[in-house]
């Protein structure tokens, strides 16, 4: 009678063992898991981080893999820094200043360690105005010491070609030109006395314009004689 009971405590031991193990397994707290998640979720240009380079923001484009940008002029993108949004927890790389004159590839990793691969390009960004939209008159002044001429001289605008043509006397030292140029909207960079163009081995000379929103032109200057 004794063992019975003995083997009965040694039993209701065990299974009490048992369920308190059980018990504190359940209350272990189970890992969370890693999330799968590699979006690029924004790209941008900021002004702040290169002032020297860019006169508004500029956001990239998002398409699937492929992500776009415009900056004027495309020389700007040889070194610009992005500021990159990507999925909660993840990663991505390179970071800092790249060159942008060809395609960049960003790999966005997961914290599960999964990977997905961005392909940056940047294109220029021109204005869609004509020449004459912009330009009000160019003029050569006759009282500028820089410019030999005695009479003022006006450029013809040309849209087709982006151009401003000034036609001189036969002759005239054309190796310290100053042209003035009067804009529609007087926001944008301002090519207008003390830009100072040297013709005396021939044209064109092309000179950038820039406006407020960030894209921009190339306009062609050149001479003819009479």
């Amino acid at each position: 009678m004794k063992t019975k009971k003995l083997n009965f405590r040694i039993l209701m031991m065990v299974l009490g063992a048992v369920l308190v193990y059980s018990c504190s397994k359940d209350e272990e707290p189970k890992p969370e898991s890693l999330s799968g998640e590699n979006e690029m979720l924004s790209f941008q240009f900021l002004v702040e981080d290169q002032p020297d380079r860019l006169i508004v923001d500029v956001d990239a484009e998002i398409d699937g893999v492929n992500l776009n940008a415009q900056v004027f002029p495309l020389y700007v993108a040889s070194a610009l820094t992005p500021v990159i949004t990507v999925s909660e927890g993840a990663d991505y790389s390179p970071k800092g200043s790249q060159d942008f004159t060809e395609p960049v590839t960003y790999t966005v990793t997961a914290e599960d360690g999964t990977t997905k691969s961005y392909s940056v390009s940047i294109e220029e960004n021109f204005t869609s105005r004509n020449l004459s939209e912009i330009i009000n008159w160019a003029i050569l002044d006759g009282d500028s010491e820089f410019n030999p001429i005695d009479d003022d001289i006006y450029g013809e605008i040309n849209d087709d070609s982006n151009s401003i043509i000034f036609t001189f006397p036969s002759g005239s030292d054309v190796s310290t030109i100053d042209p003035q140029i009067q804009f529609v909207e007087m926001d944008g960079t301002i090519l207008t006395g003390g830009t100072f163009l040297d013709f005396s081995e021939g044209g064109p000379i092309i000179l950038e314009y820039r406006e407020q929103d960030g894209s921009g032109l190339y306009i062609s200057f050149d001479i003819a004689f009479e």
